[in-house]
């Protein structure tokens, strides 16, 4: 019997909830309107079934938080910048400052090693044409953790 009234009271606090939030929208802490652009951009990635505007707007957020450059700092598989705009053909530097061996996966192009104390580099072209937003993996170590970068390249 106690039981039928704590399921009959969780039921009514959660039809309540829901009709609140239906009559009033979604607080803006349940929203994802509260993350950074950052945030938003790692966590929106396109897939195959996204539309094209969903593709557009990831790829307007990119160039929004995109910084001009030649090199990416890739100590611990923390890219810094997170997104790098360069322009077709130059050379892009990944530069390994720490103590671990750092593996990248670029694209569709390969996996690359940059040993520790080293650099990679390679070409801003990475099997695109035009402007391409590629996105490359980047695990260190012998950690399963991986983090990943994007290359905004006009």
């Amino acid at each position: 019997m106690q039981g039928k009234v704590v399921i009959t009271i969780f039921v009514l606090l959660a039809v309540g909830v829901g009709y609140t939030l239906w009559r009033n929208g979604t607080p803006s802490w349940l929203s994802f309107s509260t993350l950074s652009d950052k945030e938003a951009l790692f966590i929106s990635l396109p897939t195959s079934t996204s539309t094209q505007e969903e593709v557009r707007r990831h790829r307007e957020l990119a160039g929004k938080l995109a910084e001009d450059g030649n090199e990416i700092n890739i100590a611990g598989c923390i890219p810094d910048p997170p997104v790098l705009r360069v322009k077709r053909g130059d050379n892009i530097t990944f530069i390994n400052n720490s103590q671990e061996e750092v593996r990248l996966q670029i694209g569709n192009v390969g996996i690359f090693s940059v040993q520790l104390e080293d650099t990679l580099v390679e070409r801003a072209e990475f099997g695109t044409t035009g402007e391409a937003l590629v996105a490359y993996l980047c695990h260190s170590g012998d950690s399963s953790e991986r983090d990943f970068g994007f290359i905004l390249i006009q």
